[in-house]
């Protein structure tokens, strides 16, 4: 299992104001990533791998959580077919 993901082809993402709106053109819907879920996806975006993502917030937060909500957060975006192992 990689740990490098990408966005799919079917996604535009958008920045507007201080967050990213996702459109998923295949199924007409979109979704908004703000704040941490923001920088998540910008990381994915430079192809950051999942140990640096966690690395990085885990400097910027302090928070012994960002794990878990790194985990969770990358599981919605596979879920929801937002973004793709590499």
């Amino acid at each position: 299992m990689s740990n490098t993901y990408k966005v799919n082809d079917n996604i535009i993402i958008e920045l507007v104001d201080d967050c990213f709106v996702i459109l998923d053109v295949k199924k007409n819907i979109f979704f908004q990533a703000r704040d941490t879920s923001k920088e998540i996806l910008e990381m994915i975006i430079l192809e950051k791998d999942k140990k640096e993502i966690i690395e990085t917030l885990i400097k910027e937060y302090k928070s012994p959580e960002i794990e878990k909500d790194v985990n969770d957060y990358i599981e919605n975006l596979l879920l929801n077919n937002i973004i793709k192992e590499k």
